[in-house]
């Protein structure tokens, strides 16, 4: 523990069933340190676009065909995460969950040239 911040011992945690045994191994808790790595690069990378959104700004555009994507995969993450709690709080079905979201969140924004700063926050606030 003394090697583990208290976030990646609860996203270890998470990442197994809770009925089932846990494993402390070095080689364990590193996929436990890998998560975190990628969700916080995620929060970077939205709070770098939010920055770049400006004070005040206000613009309503038509979603384009990635934008409506991203957001129905959101929304599919939404009921299969609260699915997957209702099912005897399988949580590592809800991490898996997560982490596929924010990989759909990635190659949108590696297509979209300007991206939907608002749906980025949208995902940012699910996790």
């Amino acid at each position: 523990l003394t090697k583990n911040t208290g976030r990646q011992l609860r996203i270890h945690i998470l990442s197994h069933s809770w009925h089932g045994g846990l494993d402390y191994s070095e080689s364990a808790m590193s996929e436990a340190v890998n998560t975190e790595k990628y969700f916080n690069e995620f929060f970077h990378l939205v709070k770098y676009h939010k920055s770049s959104l400006g004070e005040g700004i206000c613009s309503f555009t038509k979603p384009s065909k990635l934008e409506l994507k991203l957001y129905t995969e959101l929304h599919e993450c939404q009921k299969a995460v609260h699915d997957a709690l209702a099912d005897n709080f399988d949580t590592p079905t809800v991490m898996k969950l997560l982490k596929s979201v924010v990989s759909d969140a990635y190659t949108y924004l590696n297509v979209q040239k300007q991206p939907n700063v608002r749906l980025l926050i949208q995902v940012a606030a699910y996790l």
